[in-house]
C-alpha cells in the first residue's frame, strides 16, 4: 500500500528510525479462498500501481522464483509468521509496480531458495503491504533452480526526501533491496533491529536536523540474521527483501556474511578526543579545528 508523503514523517530519535506508526484498528481476517483460478495472474499485476492492490479479496495464482523465507512479525502478528518472498523476474518493466511480493502459506513451506513455485491463495492488504494469504504452493515441473548469486538485486538508492522514499519503497516491496558500504546510525537494539544509510551517496554527514531522513533504511534480524552493530560501524553489505510493519519500511536481513568495521569509541567525556580521561591542548586544539567543518564532518564519538 502506497503511504502519501504527508503521512510518513520520521523524526530522528536515539533509537531505531520508527518511521509512521500506524493507528488502526485490529485488521479483519483474511476472507477464505474462493474457488481455484485456472490461469496466472502475474506478481506486477497484482501489486498494480496504485496505493493497494485491485485483486484484493479475490483468489489468483500467481508463480515465481523464491528470494527469501523468514519469519517475521507484523504489527498484527502476536508471534512471527512464517512468509515466503517470492518474485517474478522477467517483471513488467514497469517501475511503479514491484515485482515481487510476500506470502503466507497455509502449511509450513519447504521449498529452497532460488526453486521456482505456483502459489494459489487470496489477495489481502496486510500492515501496509500486498500479500498472498492462505497460500498453496506448488513446485513448477523442470524448472531450472536459480543460485542465490543469479537473483536480482535492487540497490537501495533513496531519495531524501521521506514521502519519494515511501513511494519508492512501496513501488519495490518483497523485492530484494541492497545497501553496500553501509553506515550505522543507530546500534542493534533488542530486537535486533539498526538503521543504516549507504554511506557514498548519503555521505557521512550529521543528521541531527532531520535532514535526509529518507535515506535511512531500517535492517531487521526477522529473516534469521542478526549484525550487532554500534552507531559510526560500517557494514560491507545488507541484503534483503523490503518488508514493512507498523507503516515502516524494513530490509530483512539475509545475508551472513557482512563484513563489518567497527566505528570510533567513545570517550568517558565529551571533548576528550584523543581519549586520556582529561582535556588538554591536544583536545582544545582539535575541537576547534573541526567546528568550521562539524556539519558536514564524520561521524565521531566524541562529537
Amino acid at each position: 500500500m502506497r503511504i502519501p508523503p504527508a503521512a510518513v514523517a520520521m523524526p530522528l530519535t536515539t533509537a531505531v528510525s520508527t518511521g509512521l506508526e500506524s493507528v488502526k484498528a485490529q485488521p479483519k481476517p483474511a476472507p477464505a479462498p474462493g474457488p481455484a483460478p485456472t490461469e496466472l495472474t502475474s506478481i506486477p499485476t497484482i501489486q498494480g500501481a496504485v496505493d493497494a492492490s485491485s485483486l484484493v479479496g479475490t483468489t489468483v495464482m500467481t508463480s515465481g522464483v523464491v528470494t527469501a523465507v523468514a519469519n517475521v512479525k507484523g504489527a498484527f502478528d502476536s508471534q512471527p509468521k512464517q512468509v515466503v518472498f517470492v518474485q517474478d523476474l522477467a517483471g513488467d518493466g514497469d517501475a511503479h509496480t514491484s515485482d515481487a511480493m510476500a506470502i503466507r502459506t497455509e502449511s509450513p513451506f519447504t521449498g529452497k531458495i532460488g526453486s521456482s513455485f505456483t502459489f494459489t491463495g487470496v489477495v489481502k492488504e496486510y500492515d501496509n503491504m500486498t500479500t498472498l494469504w492462505h497460500a498453496t504452493a506448488e513446485a513448477v515441473k523442470g524448472a531450472k533452480a536459480v543460485t542465490r548469486a543469479d537473483l536480482p538485486v535492487t540497490a537501495l538508492s533513496l531519495p531524501a526526501d521521506v514521502g519519494d522514499s515511501a513511494l519508492w519503497m512501496e513501488a519495490h516491496e518483497g523485492m530484494l533491496g541492497s545497501l553496500t558500504g553501509a553506515l550505522v546510525m543507530t546500534p542493534t537494539t533488542s530486537y535486533g533491529t539498526f538503521t543504516a544509510v549507504e554511506e557514498v551517496s548519503h555521505g557521512v554527514r550529521k543528521d541531527y536536523d532531520g535532514a535526509n531522513q529518507g535515506q535511512h533504511v531500517d535492517v531487521t534480524s526477522d529473516g534469521g540474521v542478526r549484525s550487532n552493530v554500534n552507531t559510526g560501524d560500517r557494514l560491507s553489505s545488507i541484503v534483503g527483501p523490503i518488508d514493512q510493519t507498523r507503516g515502516t519500511y524494513r530490509v530483512v536481513q539475509q545475508n551472513d556474511d557482512a563484513k563489518r568495521v567497527a566505528g570510533p569509541k567513545a570517550p568517558n567525556m565529551w571533548g576528550d578526543i584523543d581519549g586520556n580521561g582529561k582535556i588538554t591542548d591536544t583536545d582544545i586544539a582539535a575541537i576547534k579545528g573541526r567546528i568550521d567543518a562539524l556539519a558536514d564532518g564524520p561521524l565521531d564519538a566524541a562529537d
